[in-house]
């Protein structure tokens, strides 16, 4: 199966603290990769750092099996959705698509309203975002990444702050663009509990450390134990 990332010996320092420390992670062609650690483990870093928002300290990023950042090919065949999504509020959800449709090139009106019917806004693609709730703007945001039809979109904390039903709603949408678009997802969380209702692989951070890579298939008892003392006993929520 066609690895679309993979990183060797990835490093990232400030000062002399290590934030990420020589990970070697490797994610395949449609899979919803995990990135499972507590809160400062350093996966955001990892995933500024593998969409290239970060320049690493050490190693380096290989991404569709060409090394680094540098072609636009690779640039434009990712999506990203890191920290808190990046959008106007006093513009609608259409608007603010629109806005990045043309940074892409993309001037189809049909393909606005395609992408907001596929992340559940279609009902509010008039409503100003100011207005929206935490898990309307993560759809929007999701809906940001996926401008441009990427074949992989990076996911930092998609369900942090909301209900269990936005969860769930969040989650079912993620599985599936993953299954009709074929998107591979890398998602990062420090909640085990409900990322393993969806991912087909795991990476464990702890400390800027890449401890473990398994597939949901290894994911024994045992491991679960072990992965939510990882993250901090959380992941049981």
């Amino acid at each position: 199966m066609e690895v679309l990332v993979q990183t060797n010996n990835l490093t990232k320092r400030y000062g002399k603290h290590k934030v990420v420390n020589s990970v070697n992670l490797s994610v395949k062609k449609g899979e919803i990769y995990g990135l499972i650690g507590r809160n400062g483990a350093g996966k955001t870093t990892v995933l500024r750092l593998i969409s290239g928002l970060a320049k690493p300290t050490g190693g380096n990023v290989c991404l569709f099996e060409k090394n680094g950042h540098d072609t636009i090919y690779a640039q434009n065949r990712v999506g990203v959705l890191i920290e808190n999504p990046g959008v106007y509020p006093n513009m609608n959800a259409k608007e603010n698509i629109r806005l990045k449709c043309l940074a892409k090139g993309i001037s189809s009106k049909s393909y606005i309203t395609e992408l907001l019917e596929s992340v559940g806004l279609s009902t509010a693609d008039k409503k100003k975002v100011k207005h929206f709730s935490v898990g309307m703007k993560q759809r929007l945001g999701i809906a940001l990444a996926l401008v441009g039809s990427p074949e992989l979109v990076l996911l930092d904390e998609p369900i942090n702050g909301l209900d269990p039903q936005g969860m769930a709603e969040i989650r079912e949408m993620i599985s599936r663009l993953n299954r009709e678009r074929g998107i591979t997802f890398i998602i990062s969380s420090h909640i085990l509990r409900e990322l393993s209702k969806i991912a087909t692989s795991y990476g464990i951070i702890e400390k800027g450390e890449l401890k473990k890579q398994i597939l949901k298939t290894e994911l024994t008892e045992d491991l679960e134990e072990y992965f939510f003392s990882l993250t901090g006993g959380v992941s049981h929520d």
